[in-house]
């Protein structure tokens, strides 16, 4: 599993790299499609963005909301899931209530507006279902 191991917490991705790859080399899939549309030059900028917010927030300092961490909706559990911002960009994901610490990454999205899309809130909740492992 591609993790990023903080201070305070650790950051999982749901998505994996394949079997092989170098973690440090790899991006998640929904990355690559999310910023498809934009130029090398900003792809790598909002890549190293989102790294650098991400590593501020496993070693427990505070991001900035809501420009760079938002709540965003509601799981299953009635517990909320969060976005970290980078520009438009949103890593979505939740803090998981079976390992003590650990925050996981669903997927990325290039978000234009405002309001969060259903398929996102469908797509956390899948990832959610699967890794928490929660009957309802």
């Amino acid at each position: 599993m591609f993790e990023l191991v903080g201070k305070i917490r650790t950051i999982r991705y749901c998505e994996l790299p394949p079997e092989g790859f170098d973690p440090d080399d790899w991006q998640p899939p929904s990355w690559h499609q999310t910023t498809q549309g934009l130029s090398a030059q900003k792809r790598k900028r909002s890549w190293a963005s989102i790294l650098v917010k991400q590593k501020m927030f496993v070693d427990g300092k505070q991001l900035k909301a809501p420009d760079h961490f938002n709540t965003e909706g509601i799981l299953p559990d009635d517990k909320h899931f969060y976005a970290i911002k980078a520009g438009k960009v949103r890593a979505y994901g939740w803090f998981s209530t079976r390992m003590k610490g650990v925050f996981f990454v669903s997927h990325f999205v290039l978000k234009d507006g405002e309001k969060l899309a259903p398929q996102d809130t469908t797509h956390v909740i899948r990832n959610w279902r699967s890794i928490e492992k929660i009957e309802e």
